[in-house]
């Protein structure tokens, strides 16, 4: 990635999280920015430089072979559950709040009886292997260090 989009990927990330933000009209705005200053679809050196989950998918597009790739960017039945999803979280908006004491958060959840310390589950997957030696062992592995249902 060249100095010129590494400086622009700081600053979009710095507008993100100020309070600047806010007054400019909330979290649709830095994708406009991105789109127009070339940064979608560039791919980041580290995870570091992620300023949204949706960055790490040009990376996955160069580093996995074009199967494997295609196979975790489609659903079954003509992508109906994937269209559903997108569609679903169309409706959830982050509101930001900026100068609130958030040392002390609270994120845990009660589902089925057990307290669990965040409401991140770790949902049915499969086909893992193809992705990493380790596959579903791997995940499993990190949901249980986090405690993550």
């Amino acid at each position: 990635m060249s100095n010129t989009l590494k400086d622009r990927r700081r600053f979009v990330q710095f507008l993100a999280a100020s309070p600047l933000l806010g007054a400019l009209g909330g979290f649709a705005w830095p994708d406009r920015l991105l789109a127009a200053g070339g940064l979608r679809g560039q791919s980041i050196e580290s995870a570091d430089h992620a300023i949204n989950v949706f960055d790490l998918e040009a990376v996955a597009a160069e580093s996995l072979p074009p199967a494997h790739f295609g196979y975790i960017q489609t659903g079954v039945d003509g992508d109906l559950t994937l269209r559903a999803n997108e569609k679903a979280f169309e409706h959830y908006y982050l509101r930001p709040r900026r100068l609130v004491d958030v040392s002390r958060i609270d994120t845990s959840v009660s589902l089925f009886g057990k307290t669990w310390h965040s409401p991140i589950a770790l949902c049915p997957c499969g086909s893992q292997g193809a992705f990493d030696t380790d596959g579903e062992i791997a995940s499993a592995r990190a949901a249980r260090g986090k405690d993550h249902l």
